[in-house]
């Protein structure tokens, strides 16, 4: 399926999904009915789902959602050719700690953020918190969150997840888990079980989806294209040629060329764009293809990603007997689409 990406506009439009949840107060954690405060993301970015807290009672931490998705709408609207390293999305979540003494705190870990194509480097996904110093850490391995923060105790605590995808992530479906434990990560601890041979919930498991689109930007220097037209009939160069550069990390992707007729400067005459050839060059002058404007045509065809990949366009007028002289003025629009 071919994904339409205008290239000079640069607007993306995105889906923003605002959740509300209420505020529960903590209570005693050794009370087997005491449930765990529950918030709502802040200011959200992304789609994050509620979580029942059916167990909270049971549990040693727990998190104010079960699901977050970093959908390709979000991180479209986030890109809008800004940042040509990659794109960047986050939200907060909660989570609370049931305190077991003398050690508490809070472990967070990320599962393989597996795709179609295989799976994303985990530092894809960063976190931070107040009770951590706000330093966002990568989950590249297990980050502590919360330890022995007196401030935090029996209270929410705010995590940012961010997102940061690189431009040449190949596009796609990714989905994997963030598993919060409680510190220092240790089953065998006696805090593990109440004593009482009930079953304690050990960790919350966050589901974790990211869809990373497939990306075409356009950075063209001049759209307008100028003819000086003589009485002799003949070809003329274009007064400049057009330069644009390509970013994109689509397996598969091609530029379309569209041209609107010449236009005479005192309007009273005009050449259609089936008389404008086109000629895609290198930096030296050589020719690699070549065609005629008068049919949307491709212009360039690409595999694999590419990034500030320059494309240098040389036009040329074809003019007749019934052309009268002087400037022709026009406009070309370039148009990415991803896909054969």
């Amino acid at each position: 399926m071919k994904r339409r990406f205008k290239g000079c506009e640069g607007k993306w439009v995105g889906v923003l999904i605002l959740l509300f949840l209420s505020s529960v107060p903590a209570q005693n954690p050794q009370n087997p009915e005491a449930r765990l405060p529950i918030r709502a993301a802040e200011k959200p970015k992304v789609e994050v789902s509620p979580y029942p807290y059916a167990s909270a009672g049971k549990a040693l931490v727990t998190s104010s959602t079960d699901k977050i998705v970093f959908s390709s709408d979000i991180l479209l609207r986030n890109w809008a050719g800004k940042n040509p390293v990659g794109w960047y999305v986050d939200t907060t979540f909660f989570i609370a700690v049931l305190p077991p003494v003398p050690h508490w705190g809070a472990l967070i870990q990320l599962s393989p953020l597996r795709g179609p194509d295989g799976e994303i480097p985990p530092n894809r996904l960063r976190v931070s918190s107040p009770a951590d110093g706000e330093k966002q850490k990568p989950l590249d391995k297990p980050r502590k969150i919360l330890i022995n923060n007196p401030e935090f105790l029996g209270k929410e605590i705010p995590v940012r997840l961010a997102a940061t995808p690189a431009w040449d992530d190949p596009p796609g479906k990714y989905s994997g888990s963030l598993i919060i434990q409680p510190y220092p990560g240790d089953r065998s601890l006696p805090y593990v079980s109440r004593g009482d041979d009930e079953a304690v919930d050990y960790e919350q498991e966050i589901s974790i989806q990211i869809e990373i689109p497939q990306l075409i930007t356009i950075i063209v220097e001049n759209t307008e294209v100028n003819f000086q037209v003589n009485f002799v009939p003949g070809e003329y160069s274009a007064s400049k040629n057009v330069v644009f550069r390509v970013q994109t990390n689509a397996s598969e992707w091609h530029i379309d060329c569209n041209a609107t007729p010449l236009v005479h400067t005192d309007k009273t005459h005009q050449i259609p764009p089936t008389r404008l050839l086109w000629q895609r060059v290198d930096r030296f002058g050589n020719v690699l293809d070549e065609g005629n404007l008068g049919d949307n045509p491709t212009v360039l065809v690409g595999q694999g990603a590419v990034q500030d990949m320059e494309v240098i366009l040389r036009l040329r007028l074809q003019t007749n007997s019934s052309d009268i002289a002087g400037n022709y003025k026009g406009t070309l629009s370039l148009t990415g689409l991803a896909g054969p």
